[in-house]
């Protein structure tokens, strides 16, 4: 996959755990600007400690994915390429 400037990637889930280490990894790997969303940013430091480093390429927004008008924020996106939705992976346990 080729991200290049004008690149917009959205991921959900970003406070923690995989959203998190996809927003790390593409911030360390491409120019792609990210959209970090989470549903409580208040409580995302690691995100506000990369805010610090890659100010220009990456923007926190509060969504809750289970709220429809908190969804619509990512309307004002343009050229969004990648939307990685993490809020929809399940874990099974056996």
């Amino acid at each position: 996959m080729h991200f290049t400037t004008d690149t917009v990637t959205v991921i959900t889930g970003s406070g923690r755990g995989l959203g998190l280490q996809f927003v790390k990894q593409i911030l360390g790997t491409t120019d792609s600007t990210v959209v970090a969303t989470a549903r409580s940013l208040s409580t995302a430091d690691q995100l506000h400690e990369l805010v610090k480093r890659f100010s220009k390429r990456l923007h926190l927004v509060t969504m809750d994915t289970s709220d429809e008008s908190s969804i619509k924020v990512t309307h004002t996106c343009r050229n969004v390429y990648i939307v990685d939705n993490t809020a929809s992976l399940i874990s099974c346990s056996a």
